[in-house]
């Protein structure tokens, strides 16, 4: 090999080359295999060479198998369990259903009586769903067909005693906080603390994709990440020490995704969120990174069309790739040592308030880190590049750790303690993203973006990292 490399990197280029043939298994295969062999340069070995491209070829060949496996069609009647609480909607009840070959959802008429834990035989026609946007959107979750009013008969009750204390729980947490804060503030609340977006009106949406902070009121990867390390900075400000400022919010992360519902999406986040934590409980940023990769490659093992249908499973491998490549390139730029622009008398000033405002400037670089690489994959899904959004987000992301521990104090208790203080800092939320998403020029907005021109960027991105590193992930060291 041209450079000692260490066991951990080498599975990691294993892994890696997994998830490229996930990646490039519904676009080219032939295309990934010449990358493929590009990145095996690295090693002199035609072993090692050839373990990448069996991985890669494995990545695709899994891929495939699994869209094999999807049915085509369902043979009816058919018997399954109710595994959620039906929601009412304005001319049908919608109801998940789970049967042996995967999930449907179920649309059924208001004179339906059912109930989450019911066991039942459903008789009708089951179609796969449409577009084929919302097709891969279901499909990642495991839902492969919709069946619209179907014939369906009762045959017993099978709650989870869990499941469906912890729903009664967030109900009631739910209604504590309406009860604390008013509208439309606490709908910002709701979504930020327990995840629960129903509430929002397509206005609302529109500002907030057009502000860019759409993120900071979904569970996302992106936000758990940038919420584990607040929280850590936030421990360590307090004086715990590195590894208990990340066990401790390690288990805050817990706490929240479970809170939250624990819906898949949720604990993906978490796992992402945890592995920063763990960079700072091992003290090693390169094993942090190497861990990524092979978390990534655990979750695509259970299910490989993450990879290309779930926006949150990318927002969150981005958003971590963001944090540890360019965390500390941001931070330099921050800093007045390498910023090049200030008077030679102000130098003493900036030097003195970075040093009374350190955690102020990792709070700024963090979110900063993550929103670069996140952006252009956020330009080709939502057709936005909103023109304020680093300035929204630098200000609203640092308070976030406080909406939350607030917003669960208050839902949790019931008490309006916090409520004046949470209602201040969400009016101010609402303020920004609504001016700002009124302005001339507020977001420049793109119809069509080709997945090309996002490729060029994100090249563009890494060229100037590891430019910038004088670097590459396979070196011994790193330069941090």
């Amino acid at each position: 090999m041209r450079d000692k490399i260490g066991a951990s990197r080498i599975v990691s280029l294993f892994c890696l080359s997994f998830i490229l043939g996930i990646f490039f298994a519904p676009i080219s295969i032939m295309v990934g295999f010449f990358l493929v062999g590009i990145l095996s340069l690295f090693f002199r070995s035609a072993f090692f060479t050839s373990l990448c491209i069996v991985f890669f070829l494995f990545g695709s060949f899994y891929f495939l198998y699994f869209l094999y496996l999807v049915p085509e069609d369902i043979d009816t009647p058919i018997e399954g369990r109710i595994v959620d609480y039906p929601k009412i909607q304005e001319n049908s009840i919608r109801a998940l259903f789970r049967h042996e070959e995967g999930e449907a959802l179920l649309y059924l008429d208001h004179q339906k009586s059912i109930d989450y834990g019911d066991m039942v035989v459903v008789k009708g026609e089951f179609k796969k769903p449409t577009p084929r946007g919302y097709e891969n959107y279901l499909k990642k979750e495991g839902i492969y067909h919709i069946s619209y009013y179907p014939e369906i008969r009762r045959i017993g009750n099978e709650k989870d005693f869990f499941y469906e204390k912890l729903y009664l729980f967030r109900k009631k947490m739910q209604e504590n906080l309406r009860s604390s804060v008013k509208a439309p503030e606490v709908f910002l609340l709701e979504a930020i603390v327990l995840g629960k977006r129903d509430s929002f009106s397509d206005e609302l949406n529109k500002m907030l994709s057009i502000s860019g902070t759409r993120h900071i009121t979904a569970i996302s990867g992106m936000h758990i990440v940038i919420l584990s390390s607040l929280l850590f900075f936030l421990f360590t400000f307090l004086s715990l020490s590195r590894r208990k400022a990340a066990i401790s919010s390690l288990i805050f992360i817990v706490f929240f995704v479970i809170f939250v519902g624990a819906p898949v999406s949720a604990i993906r986040a978490g796992i992402m969120g945890g592995l920063l934590l763990l960079s700072h409980f091992f003290y090693r940023r390169v094993f942090s990174f190497n861990l990524i990769i092979f978390a990534a490659t655990i979750m695509l093992l259970f299910n490989p069309f993450l990879l290309h249908f779930d926006l949150g499973f990318q927002l969150s491998f981005l958003a971590v790739c963001g944090i540890f490549f360019l965390y500390l390139p941001v931070k330099e730029f921050l800093s007045e040592e390498n910023r090049g622009v200030f008077k030679k008398e102000d130098k003493g000033k900036i030097r003195y308030f970075f040093y009374r405002h350190e955690k102020l400037k990792d709070v700024i670089s963090i979110t900063l880190a993550a929103q670069i690489l996140v952006s252009p994959l956020i330009l080709y899904n939502f057709g936005y590049i909103s023109i304020f959004s680093i300035f929204i987000n630098t200000i609203i992301v640092p308070l976030l750790p406080f909406i939350l521990v607030m917003g669960f104090l208050t839902a949790i208790s019931g008490f309006s303690l916090f409520a004046v203080p949470l209602y201040l800092i969400l009016k101010t939320f609402f303020f920004l993203v609504e001016k700002t998403s009124t302005l001339p020029f507020s977001a420049i907005k793109i119809e069509e973006v080709s997945i090309l021109i996002i490729f060029l960027l994100y090249l563009l991105i890494f060229y100037l990292i590891l430019r910038k590193r004088r670097t590459n992930f396979f070196s011994k060291e790193q330069s941090y």
